[in-house]
């Protein structure tokens, strides 16, 4: 999927432990919330895809991937953007 630089943003993930989410060994494994600061492991390429749709893109170049489509774990290891590499984006306002 061919996608323009206007619709890749730099963003991190911070989860409820007030943690950021990493991509271990910045890519090819799976995410986890368990890092104090942001680095290159913890920066994603927030894709825009349309429609409230979005891709991750970790350090490594890989996307971020819902194992069987949800329900697993998330791991950083597709090289292309499918069903299971697309999320949707829900802004929850000021929260």
């Amino acid at each position: 999927m061919a996608v323009s630089r206007a619709q890749i943003a730099k963003v991190a993930l911070r989860a409820a432990n007030g943690q950021y989410v990493c991509a271990e060994s910045g890519g090819g494994r799976e995410l986890l919330a368990n890092r104090n600061q942001i680095g290159v492991w913890e920066t994603f390429e927030l894709i825009e895809l349309g429609n409230k749709k979005v891709a991750l893109r970790a350090s490594n170049g890989q996307y971020v991937c819902a194992e069987s489509a949800g329900g697993r774990e998330l791991v950083a290891n597709r090289d292309q953007i499918g069903r299971w590499e697309t999320f949707e984006l829900i802004e929850l306002g000021n929260h």
